[in-house]
């Protein structure tokens, strides 16, 4: 056998199939195929060429030559390689024996087609080495390459030309001796290669998972099935999809009868979630009158479903002395909530006769706008930090009706609404500070609407006096709303004011002062009202017993509340023997120790008891002890006494004078210590 250049043909004689696993690493293995090299014969006996032709003629330009080869099979991610080797044999004319063969090293023209574009990606056709062992190896081939990209078959057409040229000469023939001539001629080969590749996707699995879709709250636990093949059965949801207020309309997507690719992610995920849809909820609707101890009409209620029509009252209710003016709020169209409809009400105008006299003047027997001011709970001393509740009181004036308008029974206006001012002054000594937020203005236990009233603080009153504050209404605009009626006019309904107000944590003892006073439309003032809170004191005195006008300074005393353990206070009696202690008190029961006496002196271990009432004062000490006291808010340069009593347990004085202002001044003597 011979291999030559010098005769090049390309033919599809023999094939060698290959594949290599590609980058996407899915694990595959198939058969290589191998193909013995088939043998074209040249000369005029064989079944493809006339040699008979002239020279230089170029052969099967239009009818290719076609092959098949073996099918391949592959997987996804996977590459694979066809290879041809095309191999010519020239044949003696003698003895019809093989003289020469050639293999083909060029190839021209080649293409490739594909039945199915989608199974495999193509890459360039390359001249490469057939690897086979026998007579060809390391022969040149054609070495087609690609890589599969999706499953499916396609059948891959390599059409390809192949060049030869023969230069004559002789060659022997090796099996009868006789020599045959090779012709001088050239040309080409046209030839088509056929073979089919199967590529298979790689046995994938997915899960089924079925979820609530429901935030913050678990409706269901999720159910997830695993392992499943596409084309399987879906399996079933096995758990409830019961949910209160809700109906469960499905699934999203639409569950589909079968595991399939398209409804999986990109992690072979296939979730189900539940869509719902919400019941209609029941709701009240609810007509009432708006008027306290009246019953103009019962109220009504109704159960309807969300978003139904909001069902009427019917026919607009009636109220004497009234026109019906709507609902608060306005009836909505559709019922969203719970709601409460209030009738609201405008105050007709009294028919009276338009001829009145002039408006009383104070001192006429009439109830004219007074004033009360209290202390809630009758508390009259405080400590300092406390809160104390006042409640200032006025009334409606039974001659109002003279400032409301007048209409005749047409309803024509014969006198229009006048005015009727009211204010009501409050004073309150430093020491005390109103705490403006709490100021309410009440009438018949029913909170006045704060457009009908204003507050000012810290005004000019009267006589240049500045008043924490004062509220100013019109008692004219609280009837034409409705708040008073001509009932309360005739009564002198109460107007009632309360607030509350914070006694300092600096207040020194003495007497407070709170001021209130009214003045009204005429140039009224109503006479004042001052109830005033008292802050207790308590001084002491070091003399010596045997000499009462020698005073003792150095004397300590300690101060406790009612317990005998919480300690309010310290003293020293200073050079003029006095001991202040420097606290505020309200009424109450308090304790006092002489805790260190004056060198020489002896000091009781006894508690010495005080007890203050609003209007009394008592005290207890043991027999040894002498007290004396005294008026005022300074000590008075008094001598005590060269004898007393022996003692008594209890000494008691009357009046709260004695200590408002600077507190209880007692004395105590002791005996002096024997040397």
């Amino acid at each position: 056998m011979k291999l030559s250049n010098k005769f090049t043909a390309v033919l599809f004689a023999g094939a060698m199939i290959m594949s290599n696993v590609g980058s996407s690493a899915l694990a595959a293995s198939y058969t290589v195929h191998k193909r013995t090299p088939n043998q074209i014969y040249l000369f005029p006996n064989n079944n493809y060429t006339d040699f008979e032709s002239p020279q230089n003629k170029l052969y099967n330009t239009g009818n290719p030559v076609k092959k098949s080869g073996n099918p391949i099979s592959v997987k996804v991610g996977e590459s694979g390689s066809y290879r041809t080797m095309p191999v010519v044999t020239n044949v003696g004319q003698e003895c019809q024996h093989t003289i020469e063969k050639i293999n083909a090293q060029t190839y021209t023209n080649v293409r490739a087609t594909f039945s199915n574009p989608n199974v495999i990606e193509s890459l360039e056709p390359t001249v490469g080495t057939w690897t086979e062992s026998g007579e060809y190896k390391d022969a040149g081939c054609l070495e087609y390459n690609f890589s599969a990209v999706g499953s499916g078959t396609t059948t891959v057409t390599l059409d390809y030309e192949i060049s030869y040229y023969a230069d004559g000469g002789s060659v022997n023939c090796p099996t009868c001796g006789r020599t045959s001539t090779i012709p001088d001629m050239q040309g080409f080969y046209h030839y088509q290669d056929t073979f089919n590749v199967t590529v298979e996707e790689e046995a994938k699995t997915y899960t089924v998972t079925y979820t609530d879709g429901v935030t913050g709250k678990t409706i269901f636990p999720d159910e997830t099935s695993e392992g499943l093949k596409a084309g399987e059965r879906t399996p079933d949801f096995e758990g409830s999809t019961d949910r209160d207020g809700y109906t469960f309309m499905g699934w999203y997507p639409a569950k589909n009868t079968t595991v399939s690719a398209d409804d999986a992610n990109e992690n072979g995920e296939i979730i189900y979630t539940a869509t719902w849809q919400k019941n209609p909820e029941n709701f009240t609707v609810t007509y009432t009158d708006g008027v306290a101890d009246e019953g103009i009409f019962e109220d009504k209620t109704f159960t309807v479903s969300e978003n139904d029509q909001t069902p009427s009252f019917g026919e607009a209710p009636v109220r004497e002395g009234y026109t019906f003016a709507g609902w608060d709020p306005e009836v909505a169209d559709r019922v969203t909530k719970d709601v409460t409809y209030t009738a609201t009400w405008t105050k007709n105008d009294p028919v009276v006769d338009p001829e009145q006299p002039e408006d009383p003047k104070p001192g006429e027997k009439t109830n004219h706008p007074t004033i009360e001011k209290k202390i809630d709970g009758n508390v009259q001393s405080v400590n300092p930090g406390e809160t104390i509740n006042y409640t200032l009181t006025s009334n409606v004036p039974d001659y109002l009706g003279k400032h409301l308008p007048v209409k005749d029974k047409e309803d024509n206006v014969l006198r229009p609404a006048g005015e009727f001012k009211l204010v009501i002054h409050d004073d309150i000594d430093n020491g005390l500070t109103v705490n403006h937020d709490s100021v309410k203005v009440t009438i018949k236990n029913n909170d006045v609407p704060n457009q009908y009233y204003t507050i000012e603080q810290n005004v000019e009153c009267k006589d240049e006096k500045i008043c924490d504050f004062h509220i100013s209404m019109d008692l004219v605009k609280l009837y034409e709303a409705g708040i008073i009626d001509l009932e309360d006019i005739r009564n002198a309904e109460k107007i009632v004011v309360t607030y509350s107000a914070t006694v300092s944590e600096e207040i020194k003892p003495g007497s407070y002062h709170n001021t209130a006073w009214v003045t009204y439309t005429g140039d009224g003032t109503s006479e004042p009202d001052d109830p005033d809170v008292d802050v207790y004191g308590i001084y002491l005195k070091k003399v010596d017993q045997d000499n009462p006008d020698k005073v003792l300074a150095g004397a300590e005393f300690e101060l406790y509340a009612a317990d005998k353990i919480t300690k309010l206070g310290s003293a020293v009696s200073g050079e003029n023997g006095i001991a202040k202690f420097d606290v505020s008190l309200k009424a109450g029961t308090y304790y006092v120790k002489e805790t260190k006496s004056p060198e020489g002196y002896v000091a009781s271990s006894d508690f010495i008891k005080i007890e203050i009432t609003e209007n009394d004062l008592t005290v207890e000490t043991d027999e040894k002890s002498e007290l004396y006291f005294y008026k005022g808010t300074e000590v008075p340069n008094v001598s005590v006494p060269e004898t007393g009593g022996t003692g008594t347990d209890t000494l008691y004085m009357t009046g709260a004078g004695v200590i408002a202002a600077a507190g209880l001044i007692y004395f105590i003597s002791r005996r002096r210590r024997t040397e």
